[in-house]
């Protein structure tokens, strides 16, 4: 799952994305701690407004 999101960012934004982690385990959304749980690109400068 994580795969295609970061792919599909990936596509989306042009850069590679990272994949974050959960910082802590959470018993009520089944997290534990370490998981990879979702993925960010920070865009900066001239990629930022092309974006837009």
């Amino acid at each position: 799952l994580i795969e295609h999101a970061t792919s599909d960012l990936e596509k989306i934004s042009g850069q590679k994305p990272i994949v974050t982690k959960a910082r802590k385990s959470v018993a009520a959304f089944k997290v534990r701690e370490g998981w990879p749980i979702g993925c960010k690109v920070t865009m900066r400068r001239a990629r930022m407004y092309e974006f837009l």
